[in-house]
């Protein structure tokens, strides 16, 4: 990797902390870097998806209804995943003012947010303030740039349904009495410790009521987060519950926070003394120190898929050859790299498809 203007400093620098601050240095320069790599993507792009949403059942949708369309990361698309506990990529919401189904849809997403080439979860929602609503399966898109005069990649006919299972988990407190509770549908079961209760959904003037299959004196009445319970007749204190949300880990969730130190780089290890640092950020910023200068790029993630923009910004203080070079090998390997994992020590394992790869550690 050539850089394209000369380093201003005249001596070697001792390798340290560099700031992308003008005020410190007095120059900022953008490093001209080779191809990139499949998976990296050159310029600002961006990803369009059009089809058309439609269901089965003969019922008009209310005046008041809303159409919803959301990009997810891959994990969606994993059978028996709910695929509203998936990180959200993109969304668009539209209102409909009294259009009825087949709907036609279309949906944009950044491409600085995206790993090009790999697939995310296409959803759709459909929102109607008379009535339980739809939502469909999640549908896999592959990301790809869309030509300006292009419509977009097409989905196709993208099938509404009624109703899907839902299944919810709420830890439930009365008092001393703690237990889980795991909804579905129109029954639920209750654990209390080593007993186990079958409960069916009975009717209720608000809130959601269930009974025991075998013992009707046995009621949980929820309104909200609040509920009351009487078991086997004998009313326990207010109980307060809590909604488990199952979360997948997402790259742009597991990654940011204290900064990694780079261990080694493509089986070379790290020069003695030197500091080579990751610093990534939720809004998909990636930065950090490269030996001598400090960077800043970006970056995004989609399951265990990484790409790095190959558009790398970069102070220029020169240092002893050893650790330019290492500094050079170190900013040519970001683009390349193309999956992530973190071991069950903690280190975080970065490689591409070309066998570039890094390793590094939380600081501390």
């Amino acid at each position: 990797m050539a850089q394209t203007a000369s380093p201003r400093a005249t001596t070697p620098a001792t390798p340290g902390p560099a700031t992308l601050g003008l005020a410190t240095l007095g120059v900022v320069g953008v490093l001209a870097l080779a191809p990139p790599p499949a998976g990296a993507q050159e310029g600002d792009w961006v990803f369009k998806v059009v089809g058309t949403a439609a269901y089965r059942e003969r019922i008009a949708i209310g005046s008041g209804a809303e159409l919803v369309v959301e990009l997810r990361e891959m994990a969606a698309l994993e059978p028996g995943v709910e695929a509203g506990s998936v990180r959200l990529v993109a969304e668009k919401r539209q209102k409909l003012e009294g259009r009825q189904v087949p709907l036609p849809f279309y949906l944009k997403a950044e491409g600085d947010r995206l790993v090009p080439g790999t697939r995310y979860a296409l959803r759709l929602l459909l929102a109607d303030g008379e009535g339980p609503g739809w939502v469909s399966q999640p549908v896999a898109v592959e990301a790809a740039p869309t030509g300006p005069d292009e419509a977009g990649t097409d989905a196709g006919d993208v099938l509404l349904l009624r109703q899907l299972p839902v299944s919810v988990t709420v830890n439930l407190t009365c008092g001393e009495v703690a237990g889980v509770l795991r909804q579905r549908d129109d029954s639920a079961v209750l654990e209390l410790g080593d007993e186990t209760l079958a409960l069916k959904q009975t009717p209720a003037a608000s809130g959601v009521r269930y009974e025991a299959g075998d013992d009707p004196a046995t009621v949980l009445w929820t309104k909200g987060l609040e509920a009351s319970f009487t078991l086997r007749g004998e009313e326990l204190p207010p109980c307060g519950l809590e909604v488990e949300v199952p979360q997948f880990a997402s790259g742009m969730d597991a990654l940011p926070g204290e900064e990694w130190v780079v261990e080694d780089i493509s089986g070379s290890g790290i020069i003695d003394a030197s500091r080579v640092t990751l610093v990534f950020s939720d809004e998909g910023q990636l930065g950090g120190q490269a030996t001598c200068n400090s960077y800043g790029t970006r970056f995004a993630t989609n399951g265990e898929r990484i790409a790095v923009d190959p558009r790398t910004v970069s102070t220029m203080m020169a240092c002893a050859p050893a650790l330019m070079e290492q500094e050079r090998k170190f900013l040519d390997t970001l683009p390349e790299l193309s999956e992530w994992r973190i071991d069950e020590t903690g280190a975080l394992l970065l490689r591409g498809e070309s066998g570039a790869t890094l390793t590094a550690r939380r600081a501390g």
